[in-house]
């Protein structure tokens, strides 16, 4: 066991300000972390933070609309598709099960007054409407626009609650699509600017900025015999209805990744971003040479806003772009415009077997980073990450360190990539919605829910404080809103 250095003085602090000190985690050679679960009531909510281990509950799968209470955290989480009720279908393939649920995080399924939300699932053309009041299947959207053979990457406007973008027939055009009239329309062939163009893409992972004016795309072409070859990536203007920069591919000294393995916009529209290895930040017009982040090489992380309004992506650590190696096996983010990487905790201690999705989409709470882990089930559970769905306190504080706020349990049993929960939060931060097989994989005939989780209401203010929480609102309200 490695000692740390004054542990008197260590010791001292943690007594100061209530701070637990952790176990040792014997899969991480001796190294150290701390648990700061620091609990806490208010509001009538009680607030779970750190991380200790708690067993997932047992807990017999709930039916839809029936309300249920996370024994452990306390959340109210609310069952919102059923496979009968619904009438979802079988997947072809025979033992396979149904499903409706997020198909990745990282952006909103709400739409604009939060009235709608639009799932991937078991039921016509596979994008899927319900109705968050009555969380009644309403439709699926119309297959003359949409379908199960393409993706098609919906994105809402953020001011139109029944307008959503898209992309498909044809595929190299940005559509638009009306939730209400199921009418649809082009409205740009960038086959126009790119002569030979095959399709777009934000290769599922990117977003349009807060205001749905800025699109970032990577643009395919036909090179080499390679009909889907990476060959630009361009930033749109929608409300100008123009292109207002571009790159050519491939980058210099990045020869092989071509845009790499998603691209999108910032919150604030005035960057775009390129997962490559490194990550690279761009401005709009792509005048300016790139900024070298401490992430990339397509590992999964999110952008979003930190506690001070900046904009930063979220993520794992790794030696691979970190100075040092320093944030190698800890939750790190990354300023865009500084390239300044800050790590967030200590070491997660996390086992081979765990992955994790990341979601920064809570428009109006900035501050915050949401993380889900998927994971075969178990024979025994062992990690406080396992069948976890909790929050990372985006911040540069380091005293009292970031916090990590627990949400619930997910009850899934990873036994291929759909059965990811995927969880991802609503635009206002007040729920967060995600998918679970509740132990019974896909592929072995487990049908995959969508739930909701419904987050105190006042928990913003609570965990930020009134006064902080007012001036974050307002710095994401002015990101959001229609300047035309």
């Amino acid at each position: 066991m490695k000692l740390l250095r004054s542990v008197s003085a260590t010791l001292f602090l943690c007594l100061a300000l209530g701070i637990g000190l952790g176990e040792v985690d014997a899969e991480n050679k001796g190294d150290i972390y701390f648990e700061y679960d620091i609990n806490s009531k208010k509001n009538g909510h009680e607030y779970v933070f750190g991380t200790r281990h708690y067993q997932q509950p047992g807990i017999l799968k709930p039916d839809k609309g029936v309300p249920y209470f996370d024994p452990v955290f306390g959340t109210k989480i609310t069952r919102i598709s059923d496979r009968k009720l619904d009438r979802l279908r079988f997947r072809p393939k025979k033992g396979y099960g149904s499903y409706m649920h997020p198909a990745y995080p990282k952006h909103n399924y709400d739409n604009a007054d939060g009235s709608y939300l639009l799932f991937y699932g078991s039921f016509g053309s596979g994008k899927v409407l319900y109705d968050v009041e009555s969380l009644k299947l309403v439709k699926s959207l119309s297959t003359r626009a949409v379908n199960w053979s393409q993706p098609v990457e919906p994105r809402w406007d953020a001011h139109d609650p029944d307008i959503l973008y898209y992309h498909r027939s044809p595929p190299t055009a940005l559509s638009r699509y009306n939730v209400k009239t199921d009418r649809f329309e082009v409205i740009h062939d960038f086959n126009e600017d790119f002569p030979g163009a095959t399709c777009i893409t934000m290769c599922e992972e990117g977003d349009c900025s807060y205001d749905s004016r800025y699109f970032a795309f990577l643009l395919r072409a036909s090179r080499g015999g390679d009909k889907w070859a990476h060959a630009a990536v361009f930033c749109y203007d929608r409300v100008e209805d123009r292109i207002v920069g571009k790159i050519e591919l491939p980058i210099p000294g990045f020869e092989g990744q071509g845009g790499g393995n998603w691209v999108g916009m910032s919150p604030s529209g005035k960057h775009v971003l390129l997962g490559t290895g490194p990550m690279l930040v761009y401005d709009r017009e792509f005048e300016k040479p790139p900024v070298k982040l401490t992430h990339g090489g397509g590992w999964h992380c999110d952008v979003g806003l930190d506690d001070e309004g900046r904009e930063v992506i979220f993520y794992p650590g790794g030696r691979a772009y970190s100075p040092n190696g320093q944030s190698d096996g800890c939750y790190a983010m990354c300023d865009l415009e500084t390239g300044t990487e800050i790590v967030l905790t200590g070491k997660i201690g996390n086992s081979d077997t765990i992955g994790m999705h990341f979601d920064c989409s809570c428009i109006f709470t900035p501050g915050w980073g949401l993380v889900s882990t998927y994971h075969p089930a178990p024979a025994k559970q062992t990690h406080w990450t396992e069948y976890s769905i909790y929050l990372v306190e985006l911040t540069r504080r380091k005293n009292p360190p970031p916090r990590i706020w627990r949400i619930c349990h997910t009850h899934v049993n990873r036994g291929s990539y759909i059965d990811d929960p995927f969880a991802t939060f609503d635009r206002s931060g007040a729920k967060i919605f995600f998918g679970s097989n509740w132990g019974t994989p896909f592929k072995k005939g487990g049908d995959i829910d969508a739930y909701q989780v419904e987050l105190p209401p006042n928990w913003y203010e609570d965990l930020m404080g009134r006064e902080k929480a007012g001036k974050l609102r307002k710095i994401a309200e002015e990101m959001a809103r229609k300047k035309w």
